[in-house]
């Protein structure tokens, strides 16, 4: 049976998020790469811009690239959420595929969740980049069968991030706005390269 809004607790039903004593992913869990942190980062940027946003009524600058970011970090708060032993609603997976199911099902929900409060691409256009960067919030706590660090997504922070990346450990953290740098749909799902494809079934 599919996840619905009303099977999450009522802290978890606001968008967007807003609570980050929990999946603050400050710190890599992937020694030698930084691609967790630096997409939280960037999301969490992404969501005080949704924010920022909201309070005004000046949408303009939340643009795909800024809805899927804001979607994700949802997502990550969903997710990490359910990891709680102590959580009702809490589901067991065998292996990563049937997490990744999942993931979709959070997905599905911070989308609904977000399509309250404005118009948005279309749910196929924002799954794709939200499922495969959630590849690198994967734990030990979401499937029984580990994930292979070997099959995580090559992702061009730059490109996936765009005005909301920041390198991490910088002195001094500028927001990269090079026009290079396409917010469509299509440019951020081009910048995932999947090295084994996992099976998602939207």
């Amino acid at each position: 049976m599919l996840m619905r809004v009303e099977d999450l607790p009522h802290t978890l039903r606001s968008f967007p998020r807003s609570d980050y004593t929990i999946a603050r992913h400050r710190k890599t869990r992937h020694p030698g790469k930084n691609t967790d942190a630096a997409i939280a980062a960037g999301a969490r940027r992404a969501t005080r811009a949704w924010v920022a946003a909201a309070r005004t009524g000046r949408w303009g600058n939340v643009d795909s690239r800024c809805i899927v970011l804001v979607i994700l970090d949802k997502v990550i708060e969903i997710n990490a959420s359910a990891r709680s032993y102590s959580c009702s609603w809490r589901r067991n997976h065998p292996n990563p595929a049937a997490w990744r199911q999942t993931v979709l099902e959070y997905i599905r929900i911070a989308y609904e969740l977000a399509s309250a409060v404005r118009s948005l691409p279309s749910f196929q256009l924002v799954c794709t980049p939200v499922a495969q960067a959630m590849e690198w919030f994967w734990r030990t706590k979401d499937s029984a069968v580990r994930l292979s660090a070997s099959s995580l997504p090559h992702i061009d922070l730059p490109q996936l991030l765009g005005q909301f990346y920041f390198p991490l450990g910088s002195r001094v953290q500028l927001a990269l706005r090079d026009t290079s740098h396409d917010s469509s749909i299509d440019a951020i799902v081009g910048s995932l390269t999947r090295l084994e494809a996992p099976s998602y079934s939207i």
